[in-house]
């Protein structure tokens, strides 16, 4: 599927525990080549995260935004 759906909620992170790009960023870009969007769903420090991957070229304009 070109959608997919990623939780880990349950465990709580700290914002040291995420690689350095990964943090503050609004949003990151699909990596997977069959992947065109998805939800990651997460805790830091007590906050929930809801990062969105997407391969903007596969949308029509402006709908991503």
């Amino acid at each position: 599927m070109p959608f997919v759906f990623d939780a880990v909620l349950g465990q709580d992170f700290d914002e040291a525990d995420l690689p350095a790009w990964f943090q503050g960023l609004p949003y990151v870009s699909a990596t997977a080549p069959q992947v065109a969007l998805e939800c990651q769903v997460f805790e830091v420090g007590g906050v929930l995260r809801v990062n969105w991957a997407v391969v903007e070229e596969l949308f029509p304009p402006g709908l991503i935004d």
